[in-house]
């Protein structure tokens, strides 16, 4: 039971909560008569030192045990381990997973990503083709990508080919989705991967990431790899060995 308690301060203390234990030292600790430090002169015979002590003289310790608070760590479908509607086996099956490195599959024909932990992440079609387009990057070992500027007017010369090409490589994913046909017009029409779609799609990647794995998604979530400000050079920092792409005709 005290593995239990500790292990449940450690999925749901705050940083206020403390966790303590009362230290009591020999010949004090295993005596049956001994129950606190007495006001009062009170004697104990101890019978394997053959030996009388004074329970008054007995100095108690409340020792501060440090522990690690995962509250905030919690994937959010285990919130409900409170109330009962989560078992704890499946939060340690679920953090212990974290552990390990990072792996994704694109599942186009379940319509998400399932991730290294055992999480699946439903999808859009727009963002599931968006990430799939990023993953075959990274499993390919291209660079990242760039997002593309506001303004198609305002592109260097050569940005638009590059952006071309983006929005060509994305069409391929794309494919194995039911992707809606209105969905990218701003794309179609340019023929190019265009700044709103680029931003819409990675925020929309995220939040799904995060409602289903909280700060765990930030392995997985498409991220400026270069650290520069915009155009920067986004993609997923999964390692090319551990994705893969599920589809009719990817396999």
């Amino acid at each position: 039971m005290t593995y239990y308690l500790g292990n449940a301060l450690t999925l749901f203390g705050r940083a206020q909560d403390r966790l303590s234990h009362v230290l009591v030292p020999p010949p004090y600790e295993t005596n049956r008569e001994f129950f606190y430090p007495s006001p009062n002169s009170r004697r104990l015979y101890v019978e394997p030192l053959k030996r009388w002590f004074d329970a008054k003289d007995a100095v108690v310790t409340l020792a501060d045990i440090p522990f690690v608070r995962l509250r905030n760590s919690l994937p959010g479908r285990f919130k409900g381990l409170e109330n009962g509607a989560a078992r704890f086996t499946e939060v340690v099956e679920a953090l212990q997973g974290a552990l390990q490195p990072a792996a994704v599959t694109v599942n186009y024909r379940r319509g998400g990503l399932l991730l290294g932990e055992g999480s699946f992440v439903p999808l859009g079609t727009a963002d599931l083709a968006f990430y799939g387009w990023l993953a075959a990057r990274a499993r390919a070992g291209a660079g990242p990508v760039r997002i593309p500027g506001k303004d198609p007017k305002s592109w260097k010369p050569g940005e638009g080919d590059l952006y071309a090409g983006y929005y060509a490589e994305f069409l391929v994913q794309a494919r194995e989705t039911d992707l809606r046909e209105g969905v990218g017009q701003d794309m179609k029409a340019l023929g190019a991967m265009t700044y709103q779609f680029f931003h819409q799609r990675k925020s929309a990647i995220r939040k799904a990431l995060e409602q289903a794995v909280g700060p765990l998604a930030e392995a997985y979530a498409v991220q400026n790899l270069t650290g520069e400000r915009r155009p920067g050079g986004f993609g997923l920092r999964v390692a090319r060995g551990q994705i893969r792409l599920i589809g009719e005709r990817l396999r």
